[in-house]
């Protein structure tokens, strides 16, 4: 039986070219479901052992329960004697309190972005970026990426790009695009690189595929394929993408906490779970498992990141369970659909619509004031104010600073406010961290 690593790499393998390609074509070749199961099994106990020296875990989790885990003859089996744990109680603790390892050279740090309200610092190891790089290149035929593909991100942060979807391999074929930036320029720098492969959130790339075709540019030999993630991506926006790039995009769902969680293939039909990567559990009301077609709020382990342990994670989204094979022929887990989170086109008070990934704080604070903010949230009036409210007590000049540059964004038209809030309210139902009551022209 063949086996890849026999737990979660903190640094690159050595010799990292020949460990790369070693790796891959194992990946590509595909694991047996014997060998799947080990892997998934190994990998698991080195997660777990490591979260029971880590908060909240440390606290959280019983030692028969530890054991219990530790001994189950299935990843499915161990979990299920781990309490689930939701955002609130990871971000309870500092990043040093959450570490289970000692922290390898050039781990980095990526904060989540917000659209679920709270951020969140994730420590990313060199070897778990690394190992979702070799993953999600070792699925050529599905996803049209390889080591050497050229591609372009129209996202806002390259290294969630590279480090959380492409992974350590993903730098190899980057073109570089000005992050946060006036859609112009980024639709300027992907004409002149010329990708063979465009990503980016689904409304960033209609608003730069529309400046795009109003150049005159039409898709022709580039690029071949898109990859959409970070918003769900509704069926408009899908057919606007196709229409505006010549590709029916693949989309992708994953979480900056857990890296890649599921993609679609070339067919766009089920969501294939990255199972050499995450548990993925889609659990009802009190923490049971939900049966399709019911949907279930998602629930996820990364099997890769033993330095910051994440054990039965609850992400915000809900799914269904596929119980069908995929277009392609694919039997094993799959995601039939996901409700994830979901975001408003904001007005700009003159002609057109912006982006709401271009609202992000990540965007218009430094990493010092960002890391002040508990929770933050945009909202767009009626009239056409936006309002940017943040759980955080900032100084006078960060405020104003912080309202320039969104009002940046927009035309002068449109006034913007911002809110230091000791507490912002949570409405019932699903949280949105950008979404704009101007209806007719925002979502059109």
């Amino acid at each position: 039986m063949r086996r890849l690593l026999d737990e979660p790499p903190l640094v690159v393998p050595q010799p990292a070219v020949l460990a790369t390609v070693r790796t891959v074509r194992a990946l590509t070749k595909g694991l047996t479901d014997e060998e799947l199961l080990d892997h998934r099994r190994r990998w698991l106990r080195s997660v777990v052992r490591g979260a029971a020296t880590a908060e909240p875990y440390r606290s959280r989790w019983a030692d028969g329960a530890v054991a219990a885990a530790l001994s189950a003859d299935t990843p499915e089996k161990a979990i299920a004697h781990l309490p689930v744990v939701p955002r609130r109680d990871l971000a309870a603790y500092p990043v040093e309190q959450r570490r289970a390892a000692p922290l390898p050279p050039r781990t980095f740090t990526l904060t989540t972005s917000g659209s679920t309200g709270e951020r969140l610092e994730i420590e990313y190891p060199p070897g778990g970026s690394w190992w979702l790089g070799a993953l999600v290149h070792s699925r050529p035929h599905e996803r049209r990426l390889r080591p050497w593909t050229r591609w372009a991100s129209l996202g806002d942060d390259e290294r969630r790009t590279v480090g959380g979807i492409l992974g350590w391999l993903g730098v190899l074929g980057q073109c570089r695009i000005t992050p946060n930036s006036e859609p112009e320029v980024r639709a300027a720098e992907v004409a002149r690189a010329r990708p063979r492969v465009v990503i980016g959130p689904g409304k960033m790339l209609v608003a730069a595929g529309r400046v795009l075709w109003d150049t005159g540019w039409r898709p022709g030999t580039w690029p071949r394929a898109v990859y959409t993630f970070a918003e769900l991506l509704e069926s408009d926006t899908r057919q606007t993408i196709h229409a505006l790039w010549g590709c029916d995009p693949i989309d992708h769902y994953g979480a900056t906490e857990t890296g890649s969680i599921a993609a679609q293939c070339r067919c766009r039909d089920l969501y294939h779970i990255a199972d050499e990567s995450v548990i993925v559990e889609l659990l009802d009301d009190r923490d049971e498992p939900a049966a399709p077609p019911q949907p279930g709020r998602v629930t996820v382990t990364a099997l890769w990141n033993r330095l910051m342990p994440i054990v039965r994670y609850r992400l915000d989204d809900m799914a269904v369970a596929a119980d069908r094979p995929c277009a392609c022929g694919y039997r094993g887990r799959a995601l039939a659909s996901i409700d994830g989170r979901a975001m408003d086109w904001i007005w700009d008070g003159a002609h057109g619509r912006v982006p709401p990934q271009r609202f992000w704080l990540s965007c218009h604070l430094p990493a010092t004031w960002l890391r002040a903010v508990r929770r933050s949230r945009v909202h767009q009036l009626s009239d056409g104010t936006v309002v940017v409210e943040v759980e955080a007590s900032l100084p006078a000049d960060v405020v104003e600073e912080l309202r320039r540059s969104v009002s940046a964004v927009l035309s002068d038209r449109v006034s913007v406010q911002v809110r230091c809030l000791d507490r912002l309210t949570v409405p019932p139902g699903r949280w949105r961290s950008v979404f704009s009551d101007v209806r007719a022209r925002s979502s059109s």
